[in-house]
């Protein structure tokens, strides 16, 4: 998708933040040496949300549990965590919801990322979307992107759904 607007002339700069963190704390901040990238190399580079704003403390993958970094390798899965004072102090009236989402002094984001070697973090899917299907996970965001590799297809959504047999979600491709 990035690859198609770019070939519009159209300059792509990502940024990810959340309601919860006073909107954007990330960005895919470009590095000069990327330019000499093929197209599709430069747009897999634009997807990731790159890495935290000055005004954000702190920022990392680690694993929900335990809250220690994931490796930054691009492919071990954690969650993103966040810190500092532009992050909520909490959930109006909603102190269960609170402790759950501030849990060790981390604001808990749910979303599943990969954290690269540059330091660049890179979403892979959200926790609740994630499908479970017999017993396998699988993300909505790969199967999208397998089926956005077909030259045939513009548009893809891939959700899940409750399903009593396969697990908590069933495959629902749109």
């Amino acid at each position: 998708m990035i690859a198609g607007v770019e070939k519009l002339g159209i300059e792509v700069t990502h940024v990810y933040g959340l309601t919860e963190v006073y909107g954007p704390v990330t960005v895919c901040a470009w590095r000069e040496a990327w330019n000499e990238l093929p197209l599709e190399a430069r747009a897999k580079i634009k997807a990731r949300q790159g890495v935290r704003y000055h005004m954000l403390e702190a920022l990392c993958v680690a694993d929900p549990v335990t809250l220690e970094p994931v490796a930054k390798d691009g492919q071990t899965i954690g969650e993103i965590l966040m810190r500092g004072n532009n992050v909520m102090k909490g959930y109006l009236k909603n102190a269960e919801a609170t402790e759950k989402a501030l849990k060790g002094g981390w604001y808990h984001t749910g979303d599943l990322a990969v954290w690269h070697a540059d330091g660049y973090i890179e979403i892979k899917d959200r926790s609740k979307d994630i499908i479970i299907s017999g017993g396998e996970n699988i993300s909505t965001i790969e199967v999208e992107d397998a089926i956005y590799s077909h030259p045939a297809v513009e548009e893809a959504a891939v959700v899940a759904k409750p399903d009593e047999k396969w697990g908590r979600n069933a495959l629902c491709v749109c």
